[in-house]
């Protein structure tokens, strides 16, 4: 399967120093396996831009980069990524990074975003956490204390407004008093 079966019209643009190639991933909810091969250099960059955000605009929030075809990011190049996990985000997904070069590795730690993405040594455990998963928020809670409805739309500590008690919500959307 091509690069235009997955995505069409994905070939149009071309570089000469780098290809994206790329895969679905149909086990989790759209989710693109992007494999980038050659450098992503201040020339390339912009190609690279250009590639991911037609998979983006085509609904694809989660991504996962396969990048041991890539020897050299530059400066460019990171905050390339650094736009892409904001992108995803604001979007609701996820981006994660795998089998990534021991070089770009390198550039990822001495800037210390190996803890701003998820850095996998395989492509399961990279497509893993994107897979399919209800969604826990908005949800509608009963107060512990007057049984008064709210509606929690995030994690976070809460007022009810009929006896002003508050409420923790953690991130599963369990309720406690505060």
């Amino acid at each position: 399967m091509g690069n235009n079966d997955v995505l069409p019209g994905f070939d149009e643009d071309t570089c000469d120093s780098l290809t994206v190639g790329l895969q679905k991933a149909d086990e989790a909810d759209n989710c693109l396996v992007l494999r980038p091969v050659g450098q992503i250099d201040t020339y390339s960059t912009r190609f690279f831009q250009r590639s991911v955000k037609k998979a983006i605009d085509a609904g694809f929030i989660n991504l996962v980069f396969l990048l041991d075809g890539v020897d050299y990011v530059s400066s460019m190049g990171v905050g390339a990524f650094v736009q892409f996990q904001k992108t995803i985000k604001e979007k609701g997904g996820e981006i994660a990074l795998a089998k990534v070069h021991p070089k770009v590795m390198e550039v990822f730690k001495l800037m210390c975003l190996d803890k701003f993405f998820a850095c996998l040594d395989s492509l399961d455990e990279a497509i893993a956490p994107m897979k399919s998963k209800v969604p826990i928020f908005p949800k509608v809670i009963g107060c512990p204390i007057c049984d008064r409805k709210l509606r929690v739309i995030k994690p976070g500590r809460f007022r009810c407004a009929e006896c002003k008690t508050i409420l923790s919500i953690n991130e599963t959307g369990a309720a406690s008093l505060a």
